[in-house]
């Protein structure tokens, strides 16, 4: 078995349908991103940290870099958000 974890960018765009068919595995309806990535949301700052097992994505956690203003101060953070895990994976 080949574990390993992987970063997904935009640019990557290899991983884009790998990661798209796990969120359809994943979510009730076959949900998937490769209409909101077709829309222009998969944009440069978004991330998606995979783990994979033999070359197929079993888990995710996805992130935004965004700009916020909190209390009139301006700061780098993160918005965070496809988090998810295969059922044969969890637990472990």
């Amino acid at each position: 078995m080949n574990d390993y974890f992987r970063l997904i960018r935009h640019s990557d765009r290899a991983w884009h349908d790998r990661f798209f068919n796990f969120v359809a595995s994943i979510f009730d309806g076959g949900r998937t991103f490769s209409a909101w990535s077709a829309r222009g949301g998969w944009v440069d700052g978004y991330d998606v940290f995979a783990a994979v097992v033999d070359d197929q994505v079993v888990s995710t956690i996805g992130r935004q870099s965004m700009r916020y203003v909190i209390n009139g101060k301006e700061c780098n953070g993160y918005q965070i958000g496809a988090v998810a895990t295969h059922a044969d994976h969890r637990n472990r």
